[in-house]
């Protein structure tokens, strides 16, 4: 469910569109052009916000953003640089012109077993949807499982100091 979007920051601006599909955030940092330098973003209520936004700009202040009416809202502002998001995504619909989702191609038996059990369900088979119930709760574990794999995985952290 985690995806990217790079957003190129403009002068004097503080609002950006928040990326389609967007759940919620995971990573978001500012990166110079070229890829020289990334920044990372700490995340603060929007009361934060308007108090860091009300004071006068300082250089060598920690870059915040906070999320506002469907958008996101950086301090200080930036030009020249990118925004890169790494975000959660909303499931994508499934439709007769995009008939495929990251979860159909992945795990296309989540659909059908949540189908099967919502089809028991509704003609009263509470043997046959506890049955498929399961099925279903295997293959959500499994993607759970997928998922700290895929998030932790690779040799341990190292603290450097410089």
């Amino acid at each position: 469910m985690a995806t990217r979007s790079l957003v190129a920051m403009v002068a004097d601006q503080t609002y950006y569109g928040l990326p389609a599909g967007f759940s919620g955030a995971r990573d978001v940092e500012f990166v110079d052009i070229g890829g020289a330098n990334r920044e990372t973003l700490s995340l603060v209520t929007p009361e934060q916000m308007t108090q860091r936004a009300a004071s006068t700009l300082v250089t060598g202040v920690q870059p915040v953003y906070t999320i506002v009416a469907n958008q996101i809202q950086i301090y200080p502002p930036q030009d020249g640089r990118v925004m890169e998001i790494v975000y959660y995504q909303n499931l994508p619909n499934l439709t007769v012109l995009d008939a495929e989702n990251w979860l159909s191609a992945y795990a296309p038996d989540a659909y059908v077993f949540g189908l099967l059990v919502e089809i028991n369900a509704f003609v009263k088979d509470a043997t046959s949807a506890q049955l498929w119930d399961g099925r279903f709760k295997a293959v959500m574990n499994e993607l759970d499982a997928d998922d700290q794999r895929g998030r932790w995985s690779g040799p341990p952290m190292i603290v450097r100091s410089t």
